[in-house]
């Protein structure tokens, strides 16, 4: 069971956090999605979402 696990709700988005984390020196990471992790469990879970740029998508704010 890993200490820290990054949850991501695309694959698209697990490949460049798994990418970010490994050039950072941290590639023993566990990335996935929501469908990976269900019913694990980690000291640390760190979600990730993805947003568009505002200009692709405003949101009236």
């Amino acid at each position: 069971q890993a200490d820290i696990i990054v949850v991501t709700p695309y694959n698209a988005q697990q490949v460049t956090v798994e990418q970010a984390l490994a050039d950072a020196g941290f590639p023993d990471v566990p990335v996935g999605t929501v469908d990976r992790f269900q019913g694990q469990e980690a000291a640390v879970a760190i979600v990730s979402l993805a947003a568009s740029s505002g200009r692709d998508a405003p949101r009236g704010l």
